[in-house]
C-alpha cells in the first residue's frame, strides 16, 4: 500500500480553501484507500457559518428572531448543527479530493456519514474506499500491421441473394 500526503485547500467559497490532510493509499489496481483529517479550525470556520445561517431564523420563546444568544442556539440545536457542518465538511472535502488527486471514481465511495464521529474538540478524521478506473498504458497502435481481407462480390451472389430476398418477403401476385 503506497500513501501520498498532501495539504490540500478545499474550495467552500472559492475565495477561502479549507485546509485538509489527505493520504491516499492503493489497495489494488481498481481501488484506493483514502484517509482525510480536517483541522479543528476550519471545523470551527464551518460552525461559524452555519450558526449565522441557523441564526437569522431560529425562533426561540423570549428572544427576538436573529436574537438569539450563540451558546443558546448551540445548545438547544447542538444535533442539527452538528450533521450539516459534517455534511458541508465531507462534501466539499470529497470533492476536493476528486479534483486534486485526479482521482477517477467509478462509483460513490464507500463512507457511512453515521458511523463518522463528530468531535468535541480536536480534528474530524474519515477514510472511506472508493473504486478507480484502473490506469494503464496503451501499447503504441500505428505499430500494429492489419490484414485485410477482401472479397469481391460476384454477379451470382447478388442473383442468389435477391432470390432469396423475394422468396422470403415477397408476395405473388396474378
Amino acid at each position: 500500500m503506497t500513501e501520498e500526503t498532501t495539504e490540500t485547500p478545499v474550495a467552500e467559497n472559492e475565495d477561502i480553501p479549507l485546509q485538509i490532510e489527505v493520504e491516499i493509499g492503493e489497495i489494488g489496481p481498481c481501488k484506493k484507500h483514502i484517509s482525510v483529517t480536517i483541522p479543528e479550525s476550519e471545523i470551527a470556520r464551518y460552525e461559524e457559518k452555519e450558526l449565522g445561517e441557523i441564526m437569522t431564523t431560529v425562533e426561540i420563546p423570549g428572544f427576538r428572531v436573529g436574537h438569539v444568544p450563540k451558546q443558546l442556539v448551540k445548545k438547544r440545536f447542538k444535533t442539527e448543527l452538528e450533521n450539516q457542518i459534517k455534511q458541508k465538511l465531507l462534501i466539499d472535502s470529497l470533492e476536493q479530493i476528486s479534483d486534486d488527486h485526479d482521482i477517477d471514481p467509478i462509483g460513490e465511495p464507500d463512507l457511512d456519514m453515521e458511523n463518522i464521529e463528530f468531535p468535541e474538540s480536536g480534528d474530524l478524521e474519515y477514510e472511506f474506499d472508493i473504486e478507480v478506473r484502473p490506469s494503464f498504458e496503451l501499447p503504441d497502435f500505428k505499430s500494429f500491421k492489419l490484414n485485410r481481407s477482401t472479397h469481391e462480390i460476384t454477379e451470382q451472389e447478388v442473383g442468389d441473394y435477391m432470390s432469396r430476398y423475394l422468396s422470403q418477403y415477397g408476395e405473388l401476385i396474378e
